[in-house]
């Protein structure tokens, strides 16, 4: 009789993959907020929600598969067996795998080049019955989910797996397809809400809209929300302008060893963020020799000193935005990450879902882990650190020894932190208004 692997996945299963999230949109206090347009972003989704705040996406994602880049059906498709990730490849690619339970917890991750051909990666077992797989190549993305039942026997694993055509007996014991998308709810006078979902059968979704203190214009014409935060008026994304509001152009600087000896002002892109959309997420990144021009905001803000940051974080503190709602402590991280531009781990502790997440970003200062520039070169260097895991800010206040004064969210870290840089690295900036 044939034996079925360990971690069978449904990559052969050519079903659509049917979306059914539900929930509510509300305002802090709670009240329904009626008209904001809701929508999955990968699967082009989107629906209005209603005048209690309801709202309800529902739709085949498969047709979607075209304008995303999706393989699922491909005979070329990943799949797991014996402990084993396989993947072939049609040309030399980075590889970015991610293994998830049910909830979103993340419990493997890499980050690989590979060349064209077959691989065989090894992700380990585990005697969780579901892992979500998310497996992101240069030119495709695919979503797949393996289930296990496991009994132990004579201290050996006994694996039995479900494939194929058991995918609509699983569907039926509500087993959902796995996904790795975002939720986004947009309204005019409130700020974009983003939040990372995993699964394609939710319901309970509940999205907290915050207000917005209205918007500023760069030197470049792009324009940036604003949330007010106590006393304080902050940007909600990061900077991208390469004009000072004197309309002098800042030099865009892309060889590590000319980004590191430089003392004018620079700024740069991630090479992996260079479209459009990225640059509008992740913004730019500066060196501090663009801050100490004073000219980086518009009339009327300016680069936050490390006052202004020590105000932000006083704040936070005494109005219960630590995740744990103390008035003691520094444990802010987390009300002010981005609910969907982090991993998972940053932002779920064990057991909770999605929706679930500890009030993050319930200050509106949607901070994103863009990383930072150390302008390392040679074999050994370090240029860009790993994007996800660092969200890294500039103050306007110099340290000594050609340091300056930043703030910090680290993935899996609870505090915020304040650290100095050299100079010359690129790091993300706010503005704060005057």
């Amino acid at each position: 009789m044939k034996s079925f692997s360990p971690f069978a996945l449904f990559a052969g299963v050519c079903a659509a993959q049917t979306i059914s999230i539900s929930g509510v949109v509300r305002d802090s206090a709670g009240g329904a907020i009626e008209g904001a347009v809701v929508e999955l972003e990968k699967a082009g989704i989107s629906t209005t929600s209603k005048v209690d705040g309801s709202f309800a996406l529902a739709g085949d994602a498969a047709t979607k598969d075209a304008r995303l880049g999706l393989r699922v059906c491909s005979n070329a498709a990943p799949r797991v067996a014996n402990g084993r990730l396989v993947i072939t490849l049609e040309e030399g690619s980075l590889v970015e795998i991610g293994a998830y339970t049910v909830g979103g917890r993340k419990v493997y991750g890499s980050a690989e080049r590979m060349q064209a051909g077959s691989h065989s990666v090894r992700i380990g077992r585990s005697r969780s019955a579901i892992r979500l797989y998310r497996i992101k190549t240069n030119r495709n993305e695919y979503s797949l989910k393996g289930i296990l039942t496991e009994t132990v026997t004579g201290g050996m694993l006994v694996a039995n797996s479900e494939t194929g055509t058991q995918a609509g007996a699983a569907k039926r014991r509500g087993l959902a397809e796995a996904i790795d998308d975002v939720i986004a709810a947009t309204k005019q006078g409130w700020l974009k809400y983003r939040v990372r979902m995993t699964n394609s059968d939710t319901t309970g979704v509940e999205i907290e809209m915050i207000p917005s203190a209205g918007t500023v214009t760069d030197a470049d014409g792009n324009v940036y929300q604003t949330v007010r935060i106590g006393t304080q008026v902050w940007t909600a994304e990061n900077l991208r302008t390469t004009k000072l509001n004197d309309g002098t152009e800042i030099a865009e600087v892309i060889e590590a060893d000319s980004w590191r000896g430089r003392t004018t002002a620079a700024y740069c892109y991630r090479p992996s963020t260079a479209t459009s959309a990225d640059t509008v997420k992740n913004g730019a990144l500066y060196n501090w020799y663009a801050i100490e021009t004073g000219k980086l905001g518009p009339a009327g803000w300016h680069v936050p000193s490390a006052g202004d940051w020590d105000s932000l974080q006083n704040y936070l503190i005494r109005n219960g935005y630590n995740w744990d709602g103390s008035t003691t402590g520094n444990k802010i991280a987390k009300s002010m990450a981005a609910k969907a531009d982090w991993e998972p781990s940053l932002v779920l502790e064990a057991g909770d879902v999605d929706h679930e997440m500890w009030k993050n970003n319930s200050s509106g200062f949607s901070g994103i882990a863009s990383g930072l520039r150390m302008a390392q070169s040679g074999p050994y260097g370090i240029d860009f650190s790993e994007l996800g895991h660092y969200a890294e800010w500039w103050s306007s206040t110099e340290g000594s020894q050609g340091y300056a004064r930043e703030r910090k969210i680290l993935r899996g870290y609870e505090d915020v932190r304040s650290e100095g840089w050299p100079k010359y690295a690129g790091l993300s900036v706010r503005l704060v208004k005057d």
